[in-house]
C-alpha cells in the first residue's frame, strides 16, 4: 500500500474510532462496524477480531457482527473460528 493511501486509510479509522467510542452509551452498532472495517483495512487483524468480539457481547444477536469477524479470522487462517462465526451468521 502506497503511504498516501495509508494515510488515508490512517484518518479514516481514526475517524471511525472516535465515532464508534464516543457515541451515546459507547457508539451504534454500524460506527463500531465501520472501526472494525477499518481497523483490518489497515492489517490489524487481531485488533478488528477484538473489536468484533467486544461487540458481540454487546449485540449477541446481530449476524453482521459475526460476519466480519468470521472474515478477520480466515485472513488470519482460523477456519474453525470461522466457519463457527458464519454458522451462527
Amino acid at each position: 500500500m502506497s503511504q498516501e493511501t495509508r494515510e488515508n486509510y490512517e484518518k479514516q479509522l481514526e475517524r471511525a474510532r472516535m465515532i464508534a467510542l464516543t457515541g451515546p452509551n459507547g457508539g451504534d452498532i454500524d460506527s463500531i462496524i465501520w472501526y472494525g472495517r477499518r481497523t483490518a483495512y489497515l492489517g490489524k487483524y487481531k485488533d478488528a477480531i477484538t473489536i468484533f468480539t467486544r461487540a458481540i457481547t454487546r449485540w449477541p444477536d446481530d449476524a453482521r457482527l459475526y460476519r466480519h469477524r468470521g472474515h478477520q479470522y480466515i485472513t488470519l487462517r482460523c477456519f474453525d473460528d470461522a466457519i463457527t462465526d458464519f454458522e451462527k451468521a
